[in-house]
């Protein structure tokens, strides 16, 4: 049973990326954070080769961040964790696809050759993910119930079909499909693991306001308001928290 004590336990203050197992190990921030978006950047391209839908590349670059909280990247290099973050999400996700499969992409972009048809390669790649996976599910102790933005998104745009302020007749959708890219590029970041996904997706919903010049409800008097609608609290959309 997924726990409340589970969930806690990936979320992070500010203070603790000074301690991860990379740090320790000698590795700047900046080069963690560089690393971290290098290997969720792998996970998009070879989910996009392998035509898998957004929420197995968000589970994916998910499990890589929280892998990297328990383990360093210097000594599991951000590609090859990547290609088994991907694996793993295949199956957690039910959108299965073949090792053969996942080994032939992950090896394509590796070597950054699309027409790459080497066997030695391919079987590389296939011993390269059967012997992390263990690695990252020990790291991850098995906590692979991943909740997303995603759903939140999409209850904001079934809620703003009704806000007087968003005129344009498609207006809620392109807020909402927006917001979805943002959350998007924030995968090659770790605030998955600072902020719970109704916080994000709420303040995903409001960059893309302000870029879009749509005013949302902010007065409780007026009806319910815009990060009310997925139980934000605004101090923690405005990163007041620590």
């Amino acid at each position: 049973m997924w726990t409340e004590r589970a969930i806690g336990q990936w979320y992070f203050k500010g203070t603790d990326f000074d301690l991860t197992p990379s740090r320790k190990d000698g590795l700047s921030m900046d080069e963690e954070r560089t690393r971290r978006a290098k290997g969720v950047k792998f996970i998009q391209d070879v989910c996009f080769d392998l035509k898998l839908p957004q929420i197995t590349i968000a589970t994916a670059a998910t499990f890589l961040h929280r892998f990297y909280m328990r383990r360093s990247l210097l000594k599991f290099h951000h590609y090859d964790i990547a290609g088994t973050c991907v694996f793993e999400a295949c199956k957690t996700e039910e959108t299965s696809r073949k090792m053969d499969d996942v080994a032939r992409i992950c090896a394509k972009k590796a070597q950054k050759n699309s027409a790459l048809e080497d066997p030695a390669e391919f079987a590389k790649w296939r011993h390269t993910i059967n012997k992390n996976e263990p690695f990252l599910l020990g790291a991850l102790e098995f906590d692979l119930h991943i909740e997303h933005p995603y759903r939140m998104l999409l209850k904001y745009a079934r809620e703003l079909k009704n806000d007087k302020n968003i005129l344009e007749k498609d207006g809620a959708k392109k807020l909402a499909q927006s917001a979805w890219a943002i959350v998007n590029d924030s995968l090659r970041t770790p605030l998955c693991l600072r902020h719970r996904p109704n916080v994000i997706a709420s303040a995903a919903i409001y960059i893309a306001a302000k870029l879009s010049n749509v005013r949302l409800n902010d007065d409780p008097s007026q009806g319910q308001t815009w990060w009310s609608i997925v139980n934000a609290d605004i101090l923690q959309v405005a990163g007041k928290y620590k």
